[in-house]
């Protein structure tokens, strides 16, 4: 507050955030990336500030990456001609382990740096190399937040078990320490994700990768891309535009989720122009309930549906499965919750996202309604939720950048009503039957000319999954990509493949 009246040249305020939170460790880092991408909420002094942290934290020194390359992949020679690493390993008149290395990271994030090489083969990777003593950082960091948490059920009272909440973050984090597990991440996310026809890892090398159960080098093909930020605005709109349909395919359809997609984490390659994630460390499995909830929560949400939204906050798990529930403290009593209507419930959902900015458009408003309801009403937190929460929040953060009117409920459509149309639970396919079905076992195709019609009024068509407009202003707001029914991607104002060139590239730091 003290430098609101100074240049912002001459304010340090946001890079004493920035470095306050490197310093606090890596789960902190995590939150601050998140943050970096929602201007919405802290502002832009701080978000660009905090934008360094997606690859451009401090990096730890180049001889420790060195040794840990050759010790984890039992190499006792240089690891490239003319390399500093040549001083002082075993047998320097070896073969080097690669044609080329650079002798300093070209991005450093909370967990790992990452070094640029060149295989005998002549092909380019990425290097992936651990941080030194991660494993205790991280444990530390867990500790902290799950001290944090736990003090804040104290001071609030609240119901929720944090310690899931702390347990579901610490877990995820520990995930990233083994290298070796985020490339069968990357391998299950491609194996699930094929259909989508744009969207992909990178492919990953074992022999320069390290050993099982304890892998700290993870190398990977080398991506010559752009981060969306660096994109002018035609092609930063078609990149967004593919992201939210890629993490919205994972929530509602696949159930494997990147939850970790900050700016630093997406590329659009150069070359056939599909969007790679990285750093897959940090990943999450929905449960197929959850899926079909949050489907219907989309379609609930466009619909201006409150009741129906109210059933999907309990089936998920936001509310208890006995009933819905509200605060109740007579003078001189503690507080108690009594049962309420679902009527109620809904009336106060409607109440509150109504005046929020962005209240049916926009997945933050929601999370700020609910955070605003929690004072008057009973609202659980389930583990998976503060990851997904994180996820949605840094995509939205980034889709704005390319369409400050986005709408993310929208976007989500095709994939939510493909969804809906392939239930894997009972209740969910009992929901179907009784959507498109009379009692008597009659189509409803009023139902269907219902459905049919929404797709038409968000020019948006469900082609084999995937989102295809025929131009102008579509589903997220965005206008003139799609993607085919046959996987592939296209616009109807040109094609995308090839036609997005890039400098910028490689692989996540962690």
């Amino acid at each position: 507050r003290r430098e609101e009246s100074l240049p912002p040249a001459e304010r340090t305020r946001a890079t004493q955030l920035r470095i306050a939170l490197s310093g606090l460790g890596p789960v902190f880092v995590k939150i601050g990336q998140t943050l970096s991408q929602r201007p919405d909420l802290i502002g832009d002094e701080a978000a660009d500030a905090l934008k360094s942290l997606q690859k451009s934290n401090e990096p730890f020194p180049d001889r420790v990456a060195y040794r840990t390359i050759a010790e984890d992949l039992n190499f006792d020679g240089p690891l490239a001609p003319g390399h500093p690493s040549a001083e002082g390993c075993l047998d320097p008149n070896k073969k080097p382990l690669f044609a080329e290395l650079t002798h300093s990271p070209i991005a450093a994030a909370s967990l790992g740096q990452v070094y640029k090489a060149k295989t005998w083969a002549g092909e380019e990777v990425a290097v992936k190399v651990q941080r030194p003593r991660a494993v205790r950082q991280v444990a530390l960091d867990w500790t902290v937040w799950s001290l944090c948490l736990s003090t804040l059920k104290r001071v609030w009272g609240s119901k929720a078990n944090l310690s899931d909440i702390a347990d579901e973050v610490g877990t995820g984090v520990f995930q990233e320490l083994d290298y070796l597990k985020e490339a069968g991440h990357m391998d299950e996310f491609n194996r699930r994700h094929k259909w989508l026809g744009f969207v992909r890892a990178p492919r990953w090398y074992p022999a320069y990768t390290g050993p099982p159960g304890k892998a700290r080098v993870l190398t990977t093909e080398w991506i010559e891309g752009k981060q969306i930020s660096e994109l002018p605005p035609k092609e930063r709109l078609i990149m967004a535009q593919m992201a939210v349909e890629a993490c919205v395919a994972q929530l509602t359809y696949t159930g494997f989720v990147h939850a970790d997609p900050h700016e630093g984490n997406l590329l659009l390659d150069q070359r056939d122009g599909s969007l790679v994630f990285l750093d897959f460390g940090l990943v999450l499995e929905v449960e197929p309930y959850v899926m079909e909830g949050f489907a219907r929560g989309i379609q609930h949400m466009i619909a201006g549906d409150w009741l129906g939204l109210a059933y999907v906050f309990r089936d998920v798990g936001f509310t208890p499965k006995e009933g819905f529930q509200k605060k109740v403290k007579a003078k001189g009593e503690q507080t108690r919750y009594e049962l309420c209507t679902a009527e109620e419930m809904a009336a106060a959902i409607q109440t509150t996202l109504m005046a929020e900015e962005g209240g049916q458009s926009r997945f933050g408003a929601l999370a700020t309604g609910l955070g605003s309801l929690s004072g008057r009403y009973r609202f659980l937190t389930p583990p998976y939720i503060v990851l997904l929460v994180r996820t949605f929040l840094t995509l939205e953060g980034i889709a704005a950048q390319a369409d400050p009117d986005f709408n993310i409920y929208t976007a989500a459509l095709p994939y939510a009503i493909r969804r809906a149309m392939a239930p894997a639970t009972e209740e969910g396919q009992k929901s179907m039957r009784d959507a498109f079905l009379t009692a008597d076992g009659s189509v409803r195709w009023e139902r269907i000319a219902e459905l049919m019609g929404t797709n038409t009024s968000t020019s948006s068509t469900s082609t084999g999954g995937s989102t295809s407009s025929s131009g102008g202003k579509s589903s997220g707001s965005f206008s003139g990509t799609s993607t085919g029914g046959n996987g592939s991607t296209r616009s109807s104002g040109g094609g995308i493949r090839g036609g997005v060139g890039g400098g910028g590239g490689g692989g996540g730091g962690g």
